[in-house]
């Protein structure tokens, strides 16, 4: 429909010439939809998938749909369309969603900005929201991850398994007796203590009041944001002052930024000390210092550094460990295989890095879980920096967000039985062909997986991630019996473009005697 809004005036000319309204009202009328018409016709460059209907002024609608049925709603567009992008209506705003073909062509782009994006979806100019500000996700951040964490995985393998064997003691117990344990959070508490091991050192891993700070932040943000979504932009400055979450939110943040100052003081003041005294300068094998290593005179805020990076990896390595553990209590008969390769691979090498790059079927599991419940359905999103024609033509304004649709995850021409959960899948893929191959490992990239974004743009972190993962699943599969309850099956919730296992499920545990001492 090619439709202009001179048209319109020629046409509105001749009716005028058989019309003669005797009210206001008429007119109003007419030029209610004449508005209509040239907005959607307007809007119609790169077509809706959710688009406002005929007569409807508002997104609303639309980003109900959005917020309950995303995943039907782009698989459906790509259904039918399948190599043509679509203007997706989200709270966030409008996003323009690619189809997963041009993932190659996107991969080096960096016309495409990810920081840039998290800024403008997320309020980062509100107080508690820091977090999400371009400044503070930026190349600082990006070059420890790649110079630090990845280089020092074999050196920090050891310290993340002892920190784990810690806090399950803690978290799971040595019950003997079934019990049960909140699933999600009690990950999130063992997650969030590994990690603090390796972005804090041993000062603050187990220290509860920064646990317990860091895991009500990064739980309250969420429900704080989603409560300023539904208030008009120009009113959520004030909403933030007021809101209960917002606030609290805010407190935390302070208490957060007063411990770790209480840390950075005192290391300064060893380190004084020592240079004072002739003595050996204190070193630290842990992000704070890698930050001040990297950043190279530059200013920058250490301790909104340390929570941006704790709260996304935090939140992703939880997601994905609470669905592993649900598939691996939904499918018992896979647990003594994983046992087994456990404990053939640690009785051979120990705790080492290598160890966990030979466990090759509990990659598999990790991954086919992440394939069936990935955090996002949709990957790669970035926001354009400039105004940019795609290979197709497709224009993208400057400003606009992008995301590669990654449905390619349940493509039933990549995947036999796509919608059931195979432990093997992707162990067997490592023996399929070369382009098989390419994708078969956890931390492989391609568009065929697009769970951890491709090429240049990545996820750095996801080599750590990896490693955290099996060390805290090899010690839990070799200590605990784990099942749901009679009747249990947890509900995966999509909300948006996003996914999460149910957070109120419980799992059941009981102590069991490990095969060897982990």
């Amino acid at each position: 429909m090619n439709i202009s809004l001179e048209n319109f005036q020629l046409q509105s000319a001749q009716w005028s010439e058989h019309f003669q309204p005797q009210s206001t009202q008429w007119i109003i009328a007419v030029l209610i939809v004449l508005v209509g018409i040239y907005s959607y016709a307007s809007s119609s460059k790169i077509p809706q998938i959710n688009g406002k209907g005929f007569f409807e002024f508002s997104n609303k609608r639309a980003i109900k749909l959005y917020q309950f049925n995303a995943t039907n709603l782009i698989g459906g567009w790509f259904r039918d369309h399948p190599n043509t992008p679509g203007m997706l209506n989200t709270e966030f705003g409008s996003m323009v969603i690619l189809p997963g073909s041009m993932a190659e062509e996107l991969r080096n782009d960096e016309r495409f900005n990810l920081r840039q994006q998290l800024a403008k979806s997320f309020p980062s100019h509100l107080a508690g929201f820091e977090i999400f500000r371009d400044d503070i996700n930026n190349e600082l951040v990006r070059t420890v991850i790649i110079k630090h964490f990845n280089k020092q995985l074999v050196k920090i393998t050891k310290p993340l398994a002892e920190e784990t064997t810690l806090a399950l003691a803690d978290l799971f117990t040595d019950e003997r007796e079934w019990h049960d344990v909140p699933l999600q959070a009690t990950v999130l508490q063992l997650v969030s203590r590994m990690s603090s091991r390796v972005f804090l050192g041993p000062e603050l891993c187990s220290n509860k009041e920064w646990l317990r700070l860091t895991g009500g932040y990064a739980n309250v943000i969420t429900k704080a944001f989603q409560g300023l979504q539904r208030w008009p932009a120009w009113m959520r400055y004030f909403v933030n002052i007021f809101d209960a979450n917002c606030r609290t939110a805010r407190g935390y943040m302070a208490g957060i930024r007063k411990l770790l100052r209480t840390i950075l003081v005192e290391r300064q003041r060893l380190k004084e000390e020592a240079i004072a005294k002739g003595k050996p300068v204190p070193e630290y094998n842990d992000a704070i210092e890698w930050v001040a290593q990297e950043s190279n005179g530059q200013k920058y805020d250490p301790e909104l550094i340390q929570l941006s990076m704790a709260t996304f990896s935090v939140h992703t390595t939880t997601d994905l460990m609470t669905h592993v553990l649900a598939d691996l209590a939904l499918h018992p008969e896979i647990i003594q295989p994983l046992r087994e390769e456990a404990i053939s691979v640690l009785r051979e090498s120990g705790w080492k890095k290598a160890s966990l790059d030979q466990m090759i079927l509990l990659d598999s599991v990790i991954k086919e879980s992440q394939r069936m419940k990935p955090f996002t359905t949709v990957s790669m999103s970035r926001l354009a920096t400039q105004r940019i024609v795609l290979s197709d033509g497709t224009v993208i304004p400057k400003g606009m967000v992008i995301a590669v649709d990654a449905s390619s995850m349940w493509d039933p021409k990549l995947h036999d039985r796509p919608d059931k959960w195979d432990p093997y899948r992707f162990y067997n893929l490592r023996k399929g062909t070369k382009e098989q191959q390419r994708y078969a490992g956890f931390v492989s990239t391609a568009p065929e997986h697009l769970a951890f974004g491709y090429g240049k743009f990545a996820c750095p972190g996801r080599f750590f991630t990896a490693n955290e993962l099996k060390i805290a699943l090899i010690n839990i599969l070799l200590k605990y019996d784990i099942k749901f309850a009679d009747g249990v099956t947890p509900r995966f919730i999509r909300y948006g473009i996003q996914g999460i296992t149910d957070m109120t499920v419980k799992l059941s545990i009981r102590r069991r005697k490990e095969e060897i001492p982990v």
